[in-house]
C-alpha cells in the first residue's frame, strides 16, 4: 500500500492529466437504449467545456497535494457514496417509468458514470475537509458580533419578526391559507361526512377543525378560524428559525456562517410557502428541530441538561406531539432513545425518564383513549410501500416467470387483478397500490408478506432494486427530476375550498391582495427554474449529502461525541425513503436544519471534563 501511495504522489501530475481526460470522456458519455450503444453528447464542442476540464485538472491536482491517510479514507468513502447516488439519479431520470436496460453496454455506461463522478467528488471532498478547519479558525479569529444578531432575547425577537414579515405577503395572497389535500380528510371528519380515523392525525384534525368551528362560532366566519391557524403556524415557523440562529450564536458558531444561514432561510421560497400551508408536516418539522436541539444538549452537555426539570417537560411535549402528528415520529423517538441509552449509560435513569413519559403517553393515547372514542386506527399499508411496489412491478414485468405459488401469494396481499395492477402501478408513487392491500390477509400472516418479499428479492434482485430506487431516489440524488410537493399553492387547495364552501360550511379562498411578486415566486418555485435558489428549495438529495458530509467531517476531526446529533435527522431520512413517494414535506425538517447542523458540527468543541459527562 505504501509503495502504491509513493508511486501515486511521485507521478501525480501525469495521473491528474489522465484522470482529467477520463472525466472529460465520462461526463459526455450517454446511453442510447434503442441502439444499445454508448454515445457522446454535443456539449464537448464548446469552449466552456474546455475551461471546465482545465478546472477539473486543477481540482484533482490540488487534491493530490495532501498525503494524510485519514483524510483520504474519509473522502474516498464519501466520494463513492456521492458518485453512486448521482449515477442512480442519472439512470432513474431516464428509466424510472419503464424497465432498466440490462445489456453489457448499459452496465459499462453506469460504471463509467460512477467512476467519473467518484473522481470529481473525491477531489472535492478532500479539498473541503482540508480547507474547512482553516476557514473555521480564520472566521473565529475575525469574528464580529452584531447587536441584533447574537444570543440574546432582543435578537431572537428581531430575527423572528423579519422572518414573519417575509411571510405576510404570502398569507395575504393565499388567505386564509393553502389547504393540502390531506387536510380535507380531517375536515370531512369534523363536519361528520366520515367517521373519525387516525389516517390523518386526530390531534391535527381537532386543532384545524376546532379553529374553523371557533371562527364560525365567534365571528360567523370559519375562514377567520383557518386564518388564525395559519398565523399561528407562521409565528411558529418564524421563531423556530430564529431560535436556530439564536442557538448557533449560543454555541459560538461564527457570525459569517450564521449570516449565510440567515440569508439561505430568507431566500428559500419553500419556507414562506409552507408557512401558510395547512398541513401536518409543518408543525412536525418544527417540533423535530426543537427536539433535535435538546438531544444535542442532552448528549454534549449532559450533566447541566439533566439538572434542569424544565427540559423534561418541554422534551416530553415535543416528542409526544411530533409522534402524534407523523407516524415515523415515534420510531425516531424510540431508536434515538435506544442509541442514547447505550452510549450515555451514566445517565440511564435520566434518559429513561425523559423518553419514557412521552413514549408511554403516545401509546396510551393511540391505544385505550382512541379505542374509547371509537377512532379508526391507521391501516398497515403506510409502512408497506417497498414490498407492495415490488409485488406490483413483478406482476407487470415478470408475471410469466413467477411460479404459481409466488403469483398466488402476491394476490393474497393485493386486492387487484393483473390488469388493475399493470394500470395502477406507478414506479414513483405507491399510493394506488398500497391502497389495495388486503388488510385481513396481512393481519393474519404478517410474517408471510415479509418472507415473500425476501424470497422474491433473492430471485429478482434487479427488479427489487429497480422498484426501490424508482420510488425513493429523489431523497438521495440531488439531480433527480422526480419530486412531488412542488405546487402552485392556490391551485392546490382549490378543490378543498370548493368542497367545503356551502350554506353550512363557509370555507373559501379569498385573496386579500393579489400580489404579482408572490405569484411569480410561486410560479418559478413550481417550475424549478431559478439558478441556485431552485436547488436550495427543492433538492432533497442535496440536504442528505450535507448530512453525510457533516457526519464524515465529525469523524475526520474526531468529534465523535457530536455524531449523535445527527441521529434524529438520519432516522427521519431512513424512515422516509421506505415511504410512498418522494415529497418535500416528508423531509422538510432536514431542509431547515441540515445547514445549521453542519455549522454546529464545524464549530463544536468537546469541553466536557472526562469522567464528568463522558464514559471512561
Amino acid at each position: 500500500m505504501e509503495k502504491i501511495k509513493e508511486i501515486i504522489f511521485k507521478y501525480k501530475n501525469v495521473i491528474a492529466v489522465l484522470l482529467s481526460i477520463f472525466v472529460a470522456i465520462g461526463i459526455n458519455v450517454t446511453f442510447n437504449k434503442d441502439l444499445n450503444a454508448l454515445k457522446f453528447n454535443s456539449s464537448a464542442y464548446n469552449i466552456f467545456y474546455i475551461i471546465a476540464i482545465i478546472g477539473v485538472f486543477l481540482l484533482i491536482y490540488y487534491s493530490f497535494k495532501t498525503k494524510e491517510k485519514r483524510l483520504w479514507i474519509c473522502s474516498i468513502i464519501l466520494g463513492l457514496i456521492f458518485a453512486i447516488c448521482l449515477t442512480i439519479g442519472d439512470v432513474c431520470n431516464v428509466y424510472k417509468d419503464t424497465l432498466f436496460p440490462n445489456s453489457k453496454k448499459f452496465i459499462l455506461y453506469v460504471l463509467i458514470k460512477t467512476v467519473t463522478y467518484f473522481i470529481l467528488f473525491n477531489s472535492i471532498v478532500v479539498i473541503a475537509l482540508k480547507k474547512l478547519p482553516e476557514i473555521v479558525e480564520k472566521w473565529n479569529k475575525e469574528n464580529k458580533e452584531y447587536k441584533f444578531f447574537t444570543a440574546n432575547k432582543k435578537s431572537f425577537v428581531f430575527i423572528g419578526l423579519i422572518f414573519l414579515l417575509i411571510q405576510i405577503p404570502f398569507f395575504l395572497y393565499s388567505y386564509p391559507g393553502n389547504f393540502f389535500w390531506d387536510a380535507a380528510n380531517g375536515l370531512d371528519q369534523i363536519v361528520g361526512n366520515i367517521p373519525y380515523e387516525d389516517h390523518q392525525p386526530i390531534i391535527y384534525t381537532l386543532f384545524v377543525g376546532g379553529l374553523w368551528k371557533l371562527g364560525q362560532y365567534l365571528f360567523n366566519d370559519g375562514n377567520i378560524g383557518i386564518a388564525i391557524y395559519t398565523v399561528i403556524q407562521m409565528f411558529s415557523t418564524s421563531f423556530v428559525l430564529s431560535y436556530i440562529l439564536y442557538y448557533m450564536a449560543k454555541k459560538r458558531v461564527a457570525t459569517k456562517y450564521r449570516i449565510i444561514t440567515f440569508i439561505i432561510f430568507l431566500s428559500n421560497p419553500l419556507i414562506p410557502l409552507f408557512a401558510v400551508r395547512v398541513e401536518k408536516s409543518i408543525f412536525f418539522a418544527l417540533l423535530l428541530i426543537l427536539a433535535n436541539i435538546q438531544i444535542i444538549e442532552m448528549f454534549t452537555n449532559s450533566k447541566e441538561y439533566f439538572q434542569k426539570k424544565i427540559h423534561y417537560f418541554t422534551f416530553a411535549i415535543e416528542i409526544l406531539l411530533m409522534s402524534l402528528l407523523r407516524n415515523n415520529g415515534i420510531y425516531i423517538a424510540l431508536l434515538t432513545f435506544i442509541i442514547i441509552f447505550i452510549i450515555k449509560r451514566k445517565y440511564w435513569k435520566n434518559i429513561i425518564i425523559i423518553f419514557f413519559i412521552p413514549i408511554a403517553m403516545f401509546y396510551i393515547i393511540k391505544g385505550p383513549i382512541w379505542n374509547a372514542f371509537n377512532i379508526i386506527p391507521m391501516g398497515s399499508e403506510e409502512a408497506l410501500s417497498v414490498p407492495l411496489q415490488q409485488f406490483a412491478r413483478l406482476i407487470k414485468y415478470e408475471k410469466n416467470s413467477l411460479t404459481a405459488a409466488e403469483y398466488n401469494e402476491i394476490h393474497k396481499y393485493l386486492n387487484m387483478t393483473d390488469e388493475e395492477i399493470i394500470e395502477e402501478y406507478k414506479p414513483t408513487i405507491s399510493d394506488d397500490i398500497k391502497a389495495n392491500l388486503n388488510r385481513k390477509a396481512f393481519a393474519e400472516d404478517k410474517i408471510g408478506l415479509i418472507k415473500l418479499y425476501i424470497e422474491l428479492s433473492l430471485k429478482y434482485p434487479g427488479q427489487t432494486i429497480s422498484a426501490f430506487i424508482s420510488n425513493s431516489y429523489g431523497y438521495y440524488s440531488p439531480n433527480n427530476n422526480m419530486l412531488y410537493g412542488v405546487q402552485i399553492y392556490n391551485d392546490e387547495s382549490r378543490d378543498v375550498y370548493s368542497k367545503f364552501n356551502s350554506s353550512e360550511n363557509d370555507l373559501k379562498n379569498t385573496k386579500l391582495l393579489d400580489l404579482k411578486i408572490v405569484k411569480n415566486i410561486n410560479q418559478h418555485f413550481w417550475q424549478k427554474d431559478i439558478p441556485v435558489i431552485s436547488l436550495i428549495s427543492t433538492s432533497l438529495g442535496l440536504y442528505f449529502w450535507l448530512l453525510l458530509f457533516g457526519i464524515v467531517y465529525a469523524i475526520y476531526k474526531k468529534k465523535y461525541n457530536y455524531i449523535i446529533s445527527y441521529v434524529p435527522m438520519l432516522l427521519l431520512w431512513a424512515t422516509t425513503i421506505i415511504g410512498p413517494l418522494v415529497e418535500l414535506r416528508y423531509v422538510y425538517t432536514l431542509m431547515l436544519f441540515a445547514i445549521p447542523l453542519l455549522g454546529l458540527t464545524l464549530y463544536y468543541k468537546d469541553t466536557n471534563v472526562k469522567g464528568e459527562n463522558d464514559e471512561e
